[in-house]
């Protein structure tokens, strides 16, 4: 009688959802909501519910289940294709607990909730095994977009089986002494994916997402944060594995052993396109594998930090290494379009032979090589920093080294050294000695909004800018011109004026890759020029010859693999050379008063004008092995312009006789590049003529000027240009000066 009443009660508390109950002992229906407190103190005896086979079970947002007690579980259920949904909160307390454990197969549980599984009456040698979600069996669908929380060795989420799916954009955090894992899967084909946050920490061997067994799929877009030692961002015991990370993976630890990815078998395949930090006391790895025909490809950033400077500097490879990638076995490929730093340690290791090491052309590298033994090195060059790569005799026994790309590779195989010199530091020099003369050219009277027969000296202050696209074997670059001149009219008449200029300027010429700066190639200029104006009628006939002399400092950025080994700047160096270039440059113009329209003249203008500039050679200093020596060159251009300009004149009542003076021209600008097509360089003991890829240009220039009398003897002057089309993003530039009478 006594049970019977019990019984009805508890059925009468579930249909009312108003009472506590104890769950471990409740017979659930088929489909049932919890939506208050229920809590239970229970031994170790399994519970026994009807959750066996196509029920449902739905925890309410204010629904909460907590029991205590070793061997408990807060939501148990056997048999095949059982939904489970947690909206509230689950919580446990005991040895071996878990939050929902389901046994069979087809099972989907869903968690946007909070589960938390704790042990509170362990100490620290207490082996716990608590999971905040449990799943033996097939084909179950687990979901956490809420919290899960795990203390002891333990598991937020743990299936075992097959072809289980395991989802989490939510937040799992595992602490413990031991064999603790955010996510922990047993079994074949089972995927993993990870979108939101694991943190696994403990004494030994946390890992955030764990997988033991074939074909298993984990995918981790979110963060996953490992502490304490022997921790695994990812680890994956198997073949025919697929690990992918495009978010985030620390991890740290004191001792002795910390790795972001970590693969144990045949076959599998790592790819990182995200940011992998692994630092610790010892051996710290950003991705490990192990084991034969391995496929490893990195196109984000790696970092492998570890504080055993000695160890890790000094030695040859072997199992105790550190390293951004670490190969142990053969067959294994690597290839890299991304940063990687070994700091205080390998960028790259392989252990083993017949290993393939592929270089795309985007990647930084900064930290000791070995390849192995009969390994092969494939290098892919493109636009991009100048590189010099060594790798360790010691460890390295290359079969080929091989190349492919726009670039010329230097390869030195007795010193088992290769590298690139960045091209883009001569196309960029056809460009730069365009813009020059441009900028010079139009100070000078002859062009509109320069000096008149009232004011024959005067003064420029100048500056321009431009930046102009890249190729598959240049970067995109920028170019800076900046500087004053002064000029005197000494011959003045109706029909002709003649003069002369000379002027300072300063140029800066510069690149950037993905990963840094490429060259900062700056000029000191001193410039003369004549210039003169034939008029006959509605005609003018103008000519000029302008010639200077710049004195280059050249830094060219090296991606040294052995430069600063041990410190947070390892891979970075740089060449330093200074060399002087002569230049010269002839031009003739014509234009035709065509009329007036409301007082604005009409005048369409032809322009051409020719430069050449001599570079000399250079040896640079400062790089150590990666110094070249750059023979010299020719540099030469030719520049047409067609166009319509206007011009009207406005009397003003700033003195006696002034006025203002608004032009314009608008037109189509040719550049066309007849330099030397190559130049010879060399370095690491080796010589390649690289290309100089100039390229020719068509744009639409504009150009605007003011001119403002300001008394009869002062003439303020100002002009501004800009330039766009094929192959240029942008130029731009101007002056302002004044036109003095005396």
């Amino acid at each position: 009688m006594t049970s019977q009443k019990a019984t009805r009660k508890a059925v009468k508390s579930v249909a009312l959802a108003t009472l506590i109950i104890s769950i471990s002992r409740l017979a659930l229906a088929a489909d049932t909501t919890i939506n208050t407190a229920q809590t239970t103190t229970r031994g170790p005896t399994p519970p026994t519910v009807e959750l066996d086979g196509n029920d449902t079970l739905t925890i309410g947002p204010a629904g909460s289940v907590t029991v205590m007690g070793d061997s408990t579980h807060g939501i148990f259920t056997t048999g095949n294709s059982n939904t489970i949904t947690n909206n509230g909160s689950i919580s446990t307390d005991g040895l071996s607990s878990n939050g929902i454990r389901a046994e069979g197969s087809s099972n989907t549980i869903t968690n946007s909730g909070s589960i938390r599984g704790i042990f509170a009456g362990g100490t620290s040698n207490t082996i716990t095994n608590i999971r905040g979600i449990y799943a033996l069996g097939n084909s179950n669908t687990i979901t956490n977009n809420g919290s899960i929380s795990t203390d002891g060795p333990a598991n937020g989420i743990r299936a075992e089986g097959s072809s289980n799916t395991i989802t989490n954009s939510g937040s799992i955090i595992s602490a413990g002494i031991l064999n603790i894992s955010g996510i922990r899967a047993i079994g074949n084909f089972n995927t993993i994916t990870n979108s939101g946050s694991i943190i696994s920490n403990g004494i030994n061997s946390p890992i955030g997402i764990r997988a033991s067994g074939d074909s298993n799929t984990i995918t981790n877009s979110g963060s996953i944060s490992t502490g304490g030692g022997n921790d695994y961002g990812i680890a994956a015991q198997g073949s025919s594995n697929t690990i992918t990370n495009s978010g985030l993976i620390t991890t740290t630890a004191a001792e002795p052993q910390t790795i972001g990815i970590y693969t144990q078998g045949v076959s599998n395949t790592t790819t990182n396109s995200g940011s992998i930090i692994s630092a610790g006391q010892l051996q710290s790895i950003g991705i490990y594998a192990v084991g034969a025909s391995n496929t490893i490809t990195n196109s984000g950033s790696i970092r492998s930090i570890s504080a055993e400077s000695v160890l890790h500097t000094t030695r040859p490879v072997d199992n105790r290494s550190s390293a951004g990638i670490y190969a142990v076995g053969d067959s294994n490929t690597m290839t890299n379009s991304g940063s990687i730093l070994g700091i205080n340690s390998y960028a790259i290791a392989f252990l083993g032979s017949g290993n393939k090491f592929n270089t795309l052309n985007d990647l930084f590298i900064g930290g000791r090589m070995a390849i192995g033994t009969d390994g092969v090195v494939n290098f892919t060059t493109g636009a991009n920093h100048s590189k010099l790569y060594t790798f360790e005799a010691t460890n390295s026994v290359l079969a080929a080294i091989n190349s492919t790309g726009p670039v010329p590779l230097f390869i030195n195989a007795a010193t088992l050294q290769t590298a690139t010199y960045d091209p883009t530091i001569f196309a960029s020099s056809s460009d730069a000695l365009a813009d020059m003369t441009s900028t010079i050219s139009s100070l000078t009277p002859g062009r509109f909004n320069g000096s008149d027969k009232d004011h024959p000296l005067w003064l420029r202050g100048f500056g321009m800018a431009a930046s102009y696209d890249g190729s598959d074997a240049t970067l995109e670059r920028s170019y800076r011109y900046s500087g004053v001149a002064i000029g005197y009219d000494f011959k003045r008449s109706k029909d002709l004026s003649l003069g002369v200029l000379g002027g300072y300027g300063q140029s800066s010429q510069r690149a950037n890759s993905v990963w840094t700066q490429s060259f900062n190639n700056t000029s000191n200029d001193g410039f003369l020029g004549f210039y003169g104006q034939k008029r006959w009628k509605k005609v003018a006939f103008d000519f000029a010859l302008y010639g200077g002399i710049q004195s280059f400092q050249l830094q060219r950025y090296v991606n040294d693999n052995l430069a600063n080994l041990g410190s947070t700047s390892v891979g970075n160096s740089s060449a330093n050379a200074s060399y002087q270039g002569l230049w010269l440059a002839p031009e003739a113009g014509i234009t035709y008063n065509a009329g007036e329209v409301n007082g604005w003249s009409i005048l369409p203008t032809a322009r051409l004008r020719y430069a050449q500039q001599w570079m000399g050679g250079y040896t640079e200093s400062g790089g150590g092995e990666a110094n070249a020596t750059v023979n010299g060159r020719s540099v030469a251009i030719g520049q047409m312009f067609a166009g319509i300009g206007t011009h009207k004149i406005i009397k003003t009542h700033m003195g006696r006789d002034t006025k203002m003076v608004l032009d314009g021209q608008v037109g189509y600008l040719y550049r066309g590049v007849v330099s030397d097509d190559s130049v010879n360089v060399t370095m690491i003991g080796q010589s390649l003529s690289l290309p100089t890829e100039s390229s020719s240009r068509n744009a639409v220039a504009i150009s605007a000027g003011v001119s403002l009398d300001l008394s009869r003897a002062v003439a303020l002057k100002i002009r501004g240009d800009f330039v766009a089309g094929s192959g240029t993003q942008y130029g731009g530039g101007g002056w302002v000066g004044l036109n003095v009478k005396f």
